[in-house]
């Protein structure tokens, strides 16, 4: 089971919009789901798979590392949208913390996947139109103009990322889903699985990111 639903940002929503959908609704989904039967052991005994789909943005939020210069800048920096995207990343970080304190008491593994910016998303497109835009723009089409702004968000974000130290690379939906299913369907592990995407955990990154986080 996939949960990929993520709101917050919509016109005209109530201020909890972001907290119902990212949260609540999660959280009834999978009471729902598990009441009904519907998450079952394969035939071999294995355990049904909870996909909980996140960003960067929510999963490192409020935590920092050392750049290259030994300067301390948030790992899931979003500036264009910060002040927006903040109660949607606060929420969706409140919503996986809740499936990971609800997963023990599952007869399910859960995943946890987490990517960076995804270029093609409606939410890029929005923070693009939001901080990227230029008057140089006004004489393109529509979608030369969206694809300009959506490019320079990019790069702004990969600059961040290679500036800590981390992989640049930033994942499409598709790529992303893919990497999800693989996960999903790997046997190996139990309980709780990461997939963070790029490989932020890598040791360069875990022995920094880890010091920190130890004091």
């Amino acid at each position: 089971m996939v949960l990929s639903a993520s709101g917050g940002l919509e016109r005209g929503k109530p201020e909890d919009y972001a907290h119902e959908v990212n949260l609540v609704a999660q959280r009834e989904t999978v009471a729902g789901v598990t009441e009904a039967g519907l998450l079952v052991r394969d035939e071999d005994g294995s355990l049904p798979t909870i996909s909980f789909l996140t960003s960067h943005q929510a999963w490192y939020l409020g935590r920092s590392m050392p750049d290259r210069d030994g300067v301390l800048r948030p790992i899931g920096s979003w500036e264009a949208i910060n002040d927006r995207y903040g109660r949607v990343a606060e929420s969706k970080r409140a919503g996986v913390d809740m499936l990971m304190d609800m997963q023990p008491e599952l007869d399910a593994r859960l995943l946890v996947s987490s990517t960076d910016l995804i270029p093609d998303s409606g939410v890029a497109a929005a923070a693009a139109i939001l901080g990227f835009k230029d008057e140089s723009d006004k004489g393109l089409s529509k979608d030369d103009r969206r694809q300009l702004q959506v490019s320079r968000l990019v790069a702004a974000r990969q600059a961040e990322l290679t500036n800590l130290g981390l992989d640049p690379k930033l994942y499409s939906s598709i790529e992303f889903s893919s990497a999800t299913v693989r996960e999903a369907l790997n046997p190996e592990w139990m309980g709780i699985g990461l997939l963070l995407l790029p490989d932020h955990q890598n040791e360069d990154t875990f022995n920094r990111f880890g010091n920190l986080e130890q004091g």
